[in-house]
Parts: C-alpha cells; structure tokens; sequence
C-alpha cells in the first residue's frame, strides 16, 4: 500500500520539478518568424521576402473593411512606431492588420524592440502591453533569416 502512495506522490512531483518556460519572444526558424507565445494575442514579424518584413497584429474576431487601411501602433518603452496596415483574413471570421515593409525601413523598429522591456500593440480592436523579455535574440534570428 504504501509503495502505492509514494509511486504517486514521485509521479505528480516530477512534474512540479521542472519549471514551466517564461513567456516572451520567440523565432520559429521553420516559419521565418518572431512572435509573442502567450495568451490569445499572438502579434508577429515574418521574414515574407528578401528582406522583407510582415508585421501581424491579430483582431479580435470583428470583420472591417478589406478597402481600407487601419493605423496601427507599436510603442516600445513610450517610443511610437505607426504603421498603415491592410486587414489579412484570419483563422475563421477573424480579421488581422498586416504591414509588409522592407527591413531597412524597419530597422529603427527592430532595434527598439531587441533593447526595449515592453511594447503595447494598439490598433482597431484595442490595445495591449507585452513584455519583451526574449526578443533581443528573436530579433537578431530575424535579421540573419531575412537577409
């Protein structure tokens, strides 16, 4: 009975034992892409290009209007980057803002985000704040995927 008992408890500690990954910036090389791994709010920077660079910011479910562009706003540290996205269709009937720019004219928005300790994302369906804990050496494996 009691190796029963000790067999479970040792089961359900080796679990606690290993620390969970923090949350952050991450490169997927396979994707060519950087983005936030938590929650339901997963904005992004894709290599699309030789030397191009898309920058996605997910809705929230709401449809807008294909014809039109959205202003969208990416502060690090009180620093704004502004940028004039068109919505890309996403998964179901969810609409997000994509911009895609060449990567020397994001550059200055690149290096802020690698030295940077917080963004907030603002657009059309609100606004949030990230950490940026992870994204200096994101940022840099962004660089060398896209060149």
């Amino acid at each position: 009975m009691w190796r029963i008992i000790v067999c479970i408890i040792g089961f359900f500690t080796m679990g606690a034992a290993v620390p969970a990954e923090a949350a952050g910036w991450r490169f997927d090389g396979r994707q060519g892409a950087l983005s936030f791994d938590e929650g339901d709010f997963r904005p992004s920077l894709r290599c699309v290009g030789s030397r191009q660079i898309a920058i996605l910011v997910p809705g929230n479910g709401a449809r807008f209007d294909p014809e039109r562009s959205y202003t969208v706003s990416l502060s690090v540290d009180g620093l704004a980057f502004i940028l004039s996205t068109a919505p890309a269709f996403g998964s179901g009937a969810r609409t997000d803002f994509m911009a895609v720019a060449p990567m020397t004219a994001i550059e200055p928005l690149l290096a802020a985000l690698a030295k940077g300790r917080e963004v907030e994302v603002a657009g059309p369906t609100g606004r949030w704040r990230l950490p940026l804990s992870g994204s200096a050496a994101g940022v840099s494996r962004l660089r060398q995927a896209c060149a």
